[in-house]
């Protein structure tokens, strides 16, 4: 839409891009702030007319959910429009994920359209430049959660363990003096998946933040014990 520069200094971040494609889109379709959050609340999300302007000003978060939301509300409040969530997500010029993850703009809406499968960082803008480095790092961290979890790891295996870390899982790795790869091989040995997902599989669906934190601070126990017996075979 308006983001057509192309250079790596002008890249859009993510949160101005679907804002400027919500502010785009709902003028076009002729709708106010306030027919829109009507939408949005009349769908069970609590938004004022200043959350979404905040959302179409690049101030809010753009996640999955908040996508959804907004293209469903475009197009019930226009009703006779589809808005689909790939049209708020639509890109014309770099799109910056990160300050450093710049996705080109023929990558990012692939990206959207058709998933990670054959995405890799030869689509950043600076790709090249990265793309020894990162393999490297990501081939050191692997090799540490493997030796640790003494199993073999698949790069999909990777990614699906580390894509699943969480808050609490960067403050538990703190609190027990852990990389980022140890944690993760300690967990994976343990459990298979980060601490977070455990307590989530050993909580009932009805715990109380109280019982969340007692599950947490056993599974803290279980990761010091494995860690102190795996010391002590390494002496």
């Amino acid at each position: 839409m308006d983001n057509t520069n192309q250079d790596d200094d002008a890249a859009q971040p993510l949160a101005n891009l679907v804002g400027s494609n919500v502010r785009e889109l709902r003028q076009e379709l002729g709708l106010t702030l306030s027919q829109v959050a009507t939408e949005l609340r009349s769908l069970g999300a609590n938004w004022s007319t200043g959350r979404l302007g905040d959302i179409e000003a690049g101030r809010g978060k753009p996640s999955v959910e908040v996508v959804l939301l907004l293209s469903l509300a475009l197009t019930q409040a226009s009703e006779e429009h589809i808005i689909s969530p790939q049209a708020l997500l639509d890109a014309e010029g770099p799109v910056a994920l990160t300050p450093k993850a710049v996705l080109k703009p023929e990558s990012f809406n692939r990206l959207v359209s058709e998933g990670l499968s054959d995405l890799t960082l030869g689509d950043t803008v600076d790709g090249a430049e990265r793309l020894q480095t990162a393999v490297g790092s990501a081939s050191e961290i692997m090799g540490t959660v493997q030796r640790i979890s003494g199993a073999p790891l698949t790069i999909g295996q990777y990614s699906t363990l580390y894509s699943s870390i969480g808050l609490s899982d960067q403050r538990a790795a703190k609190k027990l003096g852990l990389s980022e790869a140890e944690y993760l091989g300690w967990c994976r040995k343990l459990w298979g998946h980060v601490m977070s997902v455990e307590v989530a599989k050993r909580a009932p669906a009805d715990a109380t933040p109280q019982k969340k934190g007692r599950i947490t601070r056993e599974l803290l126990a279980e990761l010091r014990t494995a860690i102190g017996a795996g010391h002590g075979h390494d002496s």
